[in-house]
């Protein structure tokens, strides 16, 4: 008879190998969208000055992490054009991506690399925490639901904060959860840092404050039930 646990590792490791695979190939000749440009140069320009005066619209963290392997690249950032002082960051992000020494392919497919590493962290993320709660076998189909997703298989190699705010938003949840039954200080601070992150990746990260509320009410009636005399009967 087959063993669920000794299966689960080999099995989500070939899950994320699959969707690696598809993120691989879906970047591979595919030109930027509207708003990669303008997202990795504003944060290719975070890192190098200091200065987070474009694209203001979203937080910073996701275009921090996804600018972060040009570092080693070195590419130049066109700080006397008319588009940094003015803060136009369309224009900004045409200038960085398009006429740098470094070729727009190489910085596109760079920053990519660090949208698919966070793409598979949640996918990771998902595993694991579906096997404590659940068991290996739920903790496969919920990958496998992960990998196969159409959204998840086309949105998650971009240079954009919407995968980077679902890895934050769940590991906040889960480490909230996690809080609420087994109280502790480690667990509240792992939970206020998921959240941190979340907030600075996308402001409607904002929707996990009822989620919370509504959390803590579920777990105090839960509690409650437990401590009243006919729940031991």
């Amino acid at each position: 008879m087959l063993n669920a646990e000794r299966l689960f590792w080999p099995l989500t490791a070939a899950l994320l190998a699959v969707l690696a695979s598809a993120q691989l190939l879906s970047m591979r000749d595919e030109s930027p969208i509207w708003d990669e440009p303008i997202e990795l140069a504003a944060g290719y320009s975070y890192l190098m000055t200091g200065d987070f005066r474009m694209n203001v619209e979203h937080p910073p963290l996701a275009k921090l992490i996804q600018a972060l392997p040009l570092l080693v690249m070195h590419p130049s950032l066109p700080l006397t054009s008319a588009s940094w002082r003015e803060r136009e960051e369309a224009d900004f992000g045409k200038e960085f991506l398009f006429r740098n020494r470094i070729p727009p392919e190489s910085l596109l497919r760079a920053a990519r690399m660090a949208s698919i590493f966070l793409t598979l962290g949640l996918g990771v993320a998902i595993a694991v925490w579906t096997r404590r709660y659940f068991g290996p076998g739920a903790a496969v189909l919920a990958l496998t639901l992960y990998t196969l997703d159409p959204t998840v298989i086309a949105h998650g190699h971009y240079v954009k904060n919407d995968i980077a705010l679902a890895l934050f938003a769940f590991l906040a949840c889960a480490a909230w959860g996690s809080y609420l039954s087994h109280p502790s200080r480690w667990r509240l601070i792992s939970a206020g840092i998921a959240v941190g992150c979340a907030f600075s990746t996308k402001y409607s990260a904002v929707f996990l404050v009822p989620v919370f509320v509504i959390l803590y009410v579920i777990r105090w009636w839960q509690r409650t039930g437990e401590a009243s005399p006919g729940a031991m009967r």
